[in-house]
């Protein structure tokens, strides 16, 4: 499926999502650009890379692009809840963990899957931790996306 470009998609909530520069202190001259730290206001994404504006809206970009997926993916009736993806081995697994997880989903607590990325609908942070740990014992996700998921959410 082909999707506009996210600033173009009236999926996209813009409003919540707006990149913020901080630099790094210090004399930055002989790097020949102003080394800086970015981060969305959504509060999902943040680089703390030392590099300049242009390596950051890249990245910035990719985020956007996940925000995008996931507002054509995650129903509306959870629009109100942080959602996070968690990849999965392959598409297969990403189904079973959808299919097996074994605790029934709310209004605050939702799974959805797209190809081999699952979504993870939540209002209270140890959903998506649970959910990740549940998974990788059983060997749908890997270690590094496992995580990767305890790191940002937990």
């Amino acid at each position: 499926m082909s999707m506009p470009n996210y600033t173009q998609d009236p999926l996209v909530r813009l409003d919540r999502h707006r990149i913020e520069f901080t630099p790094y202190p210090g004399d930055h001259t002989a790097l020949g650009f102003v080394a800086t730290r970015a981060s969305c206001s959504c509060g999902t994404w943040a680089s703390n890379r030392p590099w300049g504006r242009g390596d950051h809206l890249r990245a910035f970009g990719r985020h956007m692009s996940d925000v995008q997926v996931i507002a054509h993916t995650v129903p509306s009736a959870y629009d109100r809840l942080a959602v996070v993806p968690l990849r999965c081995v392959d598409a297969d697994h990403a189904r079973a963990v959808v299919r097996d997880w074994p605790e029934p989903q709310d209004a605050e607590h939702g799974l959805f899957r797209r190809e081999e990325t699952v979504f993870i609908a939540y209002r209270d942070s140890e959903f998506p931790c649970s959910v990740a740990v549940w998974a990788h014992l059983r060997g749908h996700v890997s270690d590094i996306f496992a995580g990767r998921m305890l790191r940002d959410v937990g």
